[in-house]
């Protein structure tokens, strides 16, 4: 966004927050992306219905003020988190609406089943980031293993966070949010919501990429595959430094998705597609790396069941349990 344009969007979002009392006092925090070492965010202590286009601060992707005069928000390190993590992105409104923040307060999701096709078509998907301090590592950490797939998430115990190719369609967004979660509130009330199904979300998911109303899910497929095994890689390292091993199975994966999502990217997203399309190992590379399992890895069709294979429909036989999900990698 060109600078005056998004100061002009942050001022006048900034009032609207405070006239629909999604902010109170000096909630709440509004940036923009303006280029890509630079973003505009508004300065604490002070009321966003009452911010200046001059009150917004510059600062570079390291939260470090280079034009202004004031202290920049609190919660900088959750905004420069989610702008490195999402390339698209390029405006961000944080809030406390009332009664999305009372879910995130109770800690109830408001993605668990869609009535109301108009949330599919202004938010998605509806994330849920975990409880962290504020002002600490721990909202950005726990805010970007959700914001990849979603335009839209409730903070636990915190309030609300929506995203944007500008700052008064993050905004909106945010109205959208609030008044699901108001109309949530209201079948609470008045007994059982009647949920849409999962075709009828699914048609309507359809609708919104046809319409240009979302962002396009990434295709692995369209991925160059020397640029795919080059993330995969860096991926892999960065595990290796966290002293995890087992390569692209097992405990990769859980580390993969719990560990800070900025630290590579969408990388996250392509070790899930590595480790489905995994070749089953052999019985010996099987024992070499888990030693202790032999006496599970039986042998069974044209593979192995067994860390990095993944178990087709009906494989279980008759009566069998899924063991302790190293037989069921990629069932998720």
């Amino acid at each position: 966004m060109q600078d005056a344009e998004a100061r002009r969007q942050i001022v006048e979002a900034g009032r609207r927050l405070r006239d629909r009392f999604f902010v109170a006092s000096n909630d709440g925090n509004l940036s923009a992306r303006v280029s890509d070492d630079r973003i505009l965010i508004t300065p604490t202590s002070v009321n966003k219905g009452d911010v200046t286009p001059e009150q917004v601060l510059t600062v570079d992707m390291q939260g470090k003020v280079v034009a202004g005069s004031l202290q920049p928000s609190s919660e900088t390190k959750m905004h420069l988190a989610v702008y490195c993590a999402r390339p698209d992105v390029q405006a961000i409104v944080h809030a406390h609406p009332p009664a999305a923040t009372g879910f995130a307060a109770c800690r109830i999701r408001l993605d668990q089943d869609v009535i109301l096709p108009e949330v599919v078509f202004g938010l998605g998907k509806i994330g849920f980031a975990e409880y962290g301090t504020p002002t600490t590592d721990e909202i950005p950490n726990a805010v970007v293993k959700e914001i990849p797939d979603c335009e839209a998430l409730l903070l636990s115990n915190h309030g609300a966070l929506t995203v944007g190719p500008d700052v008064m369609q993050a905004y909106y967004r945010m109205e959208v949010l609030e008044m699901y979660a108001r109309v949530r509130l209201v079948t609470r009330i008045l007994g059982e919501p009647k949920p849409l199904s999962p075709q009828e979300v699914g048609e309507l998911h359809k609708v919104r990429e046809r319409q240009g109303w979302g962002r396009a899910k990434p295709n692995i497929e369209d991925l160059d595959p020397a640029a795919l095994e080059t993330i995969v890689q860096i991926v892999l390292k960065v595990l290796e430094a966290r002293g995890i091993t087992g390569g692209p199975y097992g405990e990769s994966r859980a580390a993969c998705r719990a560990a800070p999502f900025h630290e590579y990217g969408s990388a996250r997203l392509l070790v899930e597609q590595v480790e489905l399309n995994q070749e089953h190992c052999p019985q010996e590379e099987h024992r070499r790396q888990r030693p202790d399992e032999d006496a599970d890895c039986q042998p069974h069709g044209d593979g192995l069941r067994c860390v990095g294979h993944v178990v087709t429909e009906g494989e279980h036989e008759a009566g069998e349990e899924p063991g302790d999900g190293l037989a069921d990698l990629g069932r998720e």
